[in-house]
């Protein structure tokens, strides 16, 4: 039997997650990450271009970056940034 309760299990911080997609090739983590930041990031780049079409390119372009593990995601600063 399960002693921890599925409203009681630890949340994964967004690091936790990408490092897991990463190592291991966790879909389910990145998908989680997509989930938690999609529509924030979207609309804070949309706030630059203007453009919702455009904002939306730019961020699955990035989350694509991300997902190919871009050097430039390598941990020195949150996922979110």
């Amino acid at each position: 039997m399960n002693d921890i309760t599925e409203s009681e299990e630890q949340i994964s911080t967004d690091e936790e997650l990408y490092e897991k997609y990463i190592t291991s090739g966790d879909k389910e983590s990145f998908r989680e990450l997509f989930m938690r930041h999609n529509t924030s990031l979207t609309l804070f780049v949309f706030g630059y271009v203007r453009n919702m079409h455009d904002a939306e390119d730019i961020m699955m372009d990035a989350f694509a970056a991300a997902a190919a593990g871009e050097p430039r995601f390598a941990g020195k600063s949150s996922f979110k940034t």
